[in-house]
């Protein structure tokens, strides 16, 4: 069966299979065609590569005539000029033009004595040659001796014009080496002798002025000018005859001009001992920093050509490393170290005068701030923007760092232990009296350990805000000599003004933990003594006794008053940020006290809407003392208000869910506080009916509703039998 199916399939296709061997049957007579085709054309190519063959080599016969015919004319040319040589050096010798001879022997150096000697083989040339190549030893050796004499010569004479005309010659004599060595000398000697110069006539003028006390530093500008107009000088000459890849070598940059005066600079600070004279001092170290740092940048301006042709042709030729490397790097390097050491401490040292020159506590009046912070920051805005001055990247940070530390370690350990004496001293005594102004003579020293707690907190407070503003003013400095760093400097520069003004966190925590202890242990304590009263101020009241209430307030003036005369003097003597901040912790623990109290209290509805009245006027009451917002830290207690004004559960959906709206419920679960209120006051009467109540309550503060429930159902005295489904 198989078998015949693939016959059958066969017999199907038979007709697309005639068709395509009648189509390739008419292709073969082109086939045939095709092959005499490429068979021309095969002919045709291979006569052309023979053709080509031919012709190259007949070329490359020219060019091999053509070079010979090159090389017998170059060394014709050669005894030529060889014979010219000799007959141009003498006579230039004679009339003392050296800078022809010396073109003269420049050209026999370029000569092939070997191929010249065997050009002239055999004829009659043949003596006349090597008798001139001797003469040209001669010659050359004499000329040498000449130059090098003549060059000493006009050195020692101090004549510039001969100076230059020598030092042109020695590359064509073949002796750069030697030229570079002589003129890298005379560089050397002519800064030496101008820099002598410069400083008699600079000593001379600055003997009574002003600029006496940044000599130093006006010495090093002259050396750096000078050394600038020398290499501007001779720049053109050097890199003229010797090449710019000289340049480098001839300027020193790998061991540059050795100076004694950063020394005498580094030295002279320590021999003054008044910290007075360290301010003058370090002015002028930073200014020589700043010059050096200027210097540094002109040399990598004019040396970055010779950089880019070294490290082109395969050198390595980093002009940051050569700088760093150099010796005078290295001297200012040790220069910032001292100044940064003396520096650090000066800013010591002032900061700790100005400390013990703090003002006496015994009558302040006011918010008092110690006169030392506005001191201590001035000498740290000071410090840290002088060592901008240096235009050092170490320098800059070092310093930073070094006043983040100050601060840090120094200042925050003297407001704290203020702090600290200060709260031992006065926390046996009744501050309250002493706010009221009824101190007795025998108190007086207690008033000065008060107002020294109250001004150490202004004084943490305003240098916090003194760090932030320091700061963001130094990113204003800093913002141009960033812009013009790497980012590795530019990060290590960022990363030390972020320690810094991290440091404010510091003196913010030091006003938290004062106010803290001032709020618990001296003020919350009377405080605590008319909150606790509310307890005893009964809230499951008659409307008789609502209206009496309204008329005589039993609790929330006498806490208002109470309040109000505590907190009066420190309102008089604290900073706003630090009463405003006294305000927020004394509002935290009186809510606390608070809710603790209505917990252990019984309401029914008019004890309920007492209790808001009690709750809206104590809040306005400290609203309108502070500029914070406080109103969010009774948002507990306005929802206990909430609730228990409410006419029955139902209500309470009204607030909860897809209704509340903005308002956020603090209120949990955990709060249990309300199942343990007492209902004394109700009883039930009669049970005629039974009613069984059944709630679901879904996310919400389940002990509140339950106690909730309870209690108007004892309100209705209708309570007998109440089962909550809670899911």
């Amino acid at each position: 069966q198989i078998l015949n199916q693939q016959l059958d399939s066969c017999l199907e296709s038979q007709a697309e299979v005639s068709h395509k061997l009648t189509s390739l049957q008419d292709v073969v007579p082109k086939v045939d065609y095709l092959i005499k085709d490429t068979v021309k054309l095969d002919g045709v190519i291979k006569h052309t590569c023979e053709l080509a063959e031919n012709v190259s080599s007949k070329v490359r016969i020219l060019d091999l005539a053509k070079n010979h015919v090159n090389s017998a004319m170059k060394r014709v040319d050669d005894v030529l000029d060889l014979k010219n040589c000799v007959d141009g050096v003498q006579s230039a010798l004679k009339v003392e033009d050296y800078e022809q001879a010396a073109a003269h022997i420049n050209r026999y150096l370029s000569l092939d004595e070997n191929l010249v000697k065997a050009t002239t083989v055999d004829s009659v040339e043949e003596g006349s040659v090597g008798g001139a190549f001797l003469l040209l030893r001669e010659a050359e050796e004499h000329l040498k001796g000449i130059v090098n004499e003549k060059f000493d010569t006009a050195v020692s004479s101090g004549n510039a014009v001969e100076v230059e005309r020598f030092l042109k010659i020695f590359p064509l004599l073949g002796m750069k080496e030697r030229g570079k060595r002589k003129i890298s000398q005379y560089l050397k000697s002519q800064i030496s002798d101008n820099y002598k110069q410069h400083i008699e006539d600079l000593a001379s003028t600055v003997a009574n002025d002003q600029r006496e006390k940044m000599i130093f530093a006006d010495m090093l500008m002259k050396l750096y000018e000078l050394i600038a107009k020398i290499i501007e000088k001779y720049q053109p000459l050097v890199e003229a005859y010797y090449g710019t890849i000289a340049y480098l070598s001839v300027l020193g940059i790998k061991k540059p001009l050795k100076q004694n005066m950063p020394d005498r600079v580094a030295k002279n600070p320590s021999e003054r001992s008044d910290v007075r004279e360290f301010d003058v001092v370090l002015n002028e170290v930073a200014a020589m920093s700043q010059r050096s740092e200027l210097y540094f940048s002109f040399l990598r301006r004019n040396l970055q050509k010779a950089a880019e042709i070294v490290n082109a042709e395969g050198g390595d030729a980093d002009l940051s490393l050569l700088i760093r490397d150099c010796e005078l790097s290295h001297k200012m390097q040790d220069l910032i170290g001292n100044y940064i050491a003396l520096e650090n401490f000066y800013m010591q040292e002032i900061t700790t005068k100005a400390v013990g020159l703090s003002q006496s506590y015994d009558n302040i009046t006011g918010a008092v701030t110690s006169s030392y912070v506005d001191d201590i920051f001035f000498i740290l805005k000071k410090c840290v923007r002088r060592s901008l001055s240096t235009a050092s990247v170490d320098g800059i940070g070092a310093m930073l760092n070094n006043a983040a530390t100050l601060l840090t370690n120094y200042f925050n350990g003297i407001l704290n232990g203020k702090i600290k004496s200060s709260f031992i001293a006065g926390s046996s005594i009744d501050l309250s009296g002493m706010l009221q102004g009824k101190l007795q003579p025998a108190l007086t020293e207690t008033v000065k350990v008060k107002n020294s707690f109250l001004v150490t907190l202004n004084d943490a407070e305003v240098t916090s805000e003194n760090i932030t503003k320091l700061c963001k003013d130094l990113e204003v400095d800093f913002r141009t000599f960033l812009d013009q760093l790497d980012d590795n400097s530019r990060h290590k520069i960022q990363s030390c003004l972020n320690e810094l003004s991290d440091t404010s966190n510091v003196f913010k925590a030091i006003v938290n933990n004062g106010s803290t202890q001032l709020c618990v242990s001296v003020i919350m304590p009377k405080i605590k003594i008319h909150i606790d009263g509310f307890i005893s101020v009964s809230h499951d009241i008659t409307e008789d006794v609502f209206n009496n209430y309204e008329m005589n307030d039993p609790f929330v003036q006498n806490l208002i008053s109470c309040i109000s005369q505590d907190i009066q003097s420190y309102k008089e003597h604290l900073s706003a940020a630090n009463f405003d901040l006294l305000i927020s912790l004394l509002t935290n623990e009186i809510t606390t006290e608070l809710e603790n109290a209505i917990f252990r209290s019984t309401f029914n509805r008019l004890g309920g809407l007492q209790f808001d009245k009690e709750l809206r006027a104590l809040v306005s009451f400290l609203t309108s003392i502070t500029q914070w917002t406080i109103r969010d830290k009774f948002a507990r207690l306005s929802q206990i208000a909430i609730i228990l004004n409410l006419e029955n559960v139902n209500e309470i959906l009204d607030y909860w869910g897809v209704n509340a709206g903005p308002l956020a419920w603090r209120l949990t679960p955990a709060d249990s506080g309300f199942q343990k209120r007492r209902y004394q006051s109700y009883k039930v009467i009669s049970i005629n009916k039974v009613y069984r109540y059944e709630y679901q309550l879904l996310n919400f503060g389940i002990m509140i509703l339950v106690a909730f429930l309870f209690n108007k159902i004892s309100h209705l005295g209708q309570i007998c039998d109440c089962s909550v489904k809670i899911t």
